[in-house]
């Protein structure tokens, strides 16, 4: 039987050396992008998910439901609601002066919806851009999965050092996303998130406390750019784990082709 190797044609041979000198410098690459993230970062990182709860208790996440308030700078107050589940799933439906905005994911689908909330079946719907798409995936999965240290092609993990931000140390960890990237400020004696820093100029405060099944939530959200705030989300409830319908996540027909 190992006779007939020597019996394959020569072009045959070199393409198969060739191929899998291609193979091993793939796999070399695609090891190198996936190689784990600094020991520091992965220190921080597991400081930071033991400061929100346990192990498997955050490994158990498949789902999470929020409901609250969104209050804009000059005093507007609207309903938040956010449905996410793992993988890549998500429903955000934002309500306030009789109309209603749903951004919504499914994996490789997202899109906006916009409507009025007395006649909610006359709606806009936009699909999202190649870099909507990103960050809405993006968000899904760091929501979901709480500091992961998980590392890929796609995204990377640098250590950005240890500053002093309104009197408290705080260990800097940047998640990269190609061009799109969070800074994770973590208290350095308690692994507390108290700020995001977002490449778009956001920043995001966490204040307060909400536990939930075994897990650590921010009660109020903050967003400021340069100094000023924009909005505040103030959460009354949340749920761990609940039972989301398959129709949340399933993107709306476009309105020229609706069923009449």
């Amino acid at each position: 039987m190992y006779l007939l190797v020597k019996k394959k044609p020569v072009l045959e041979s070199q393409s198969a050396r060739v191929f899998a000198a291609v193979v091993a410098i793939l796999l070399f690459s695609l090891h190198n992008l996936m190689g784990a993230a600094d020991p520091e970062v992965l220190a921080i990182l597991k400081k930071a998910r033991s400061y929100v709860g346990t192990e498997p208790v955050l490994d158990s996440v498949q789902s999470l439901k929020f409901k609250g308030t969104i209050t804009t700078a000059n005093g507007d107050v609207g309903g938040i609601e956010i449905n996410l589940r793992s993988p890549f799933q998500q429903l955000q439906i934002l309500s306030g002066n009789g109309v209603v905005q749903e951004f919504g994911l499914n994996d490789y689908d997202a899109w906006k919806k916009v409507y009025r909330s007395d006649n909610p079946d006359e709606y806009n719907l936009i699909p999202s851009n190649p870099g909507q798409l990103k960050r809405v995936r993006a968000n899904t999965f760091e929501n979901l999965k709480f500091f992961s240290s998980d590392t890929n092609y796609q995204r990377k993990l640098e250590y950005l050092g240890q500053e002093i931000i309104s009197g408290e140390s705080v260990k800097r960890v940047k998640v990269v996303y190609g061009s799109m990237y969070y800074i994770r400020n973590f208290k350095a004696s308690t692994g507390q998130l108290i700020l995001t820093e977002i490449e778009t100029g956001e920043h995001i405060q966490e204040q307060g406390e909400i536990r939930v099944a075994g897990i650590k939530f921010p009660k109020t959200l903050i967003s400021l750019i340069d100094g000023e705030e924009i909005h505040r989300i103030n959460f009354d409830s949340m749920e761990v784990n609940p039972d989301l319908e398959d129709s949340l996540f399933v993107q709306p027909a476009f309105p020229g082709v609706r069923k009449k």
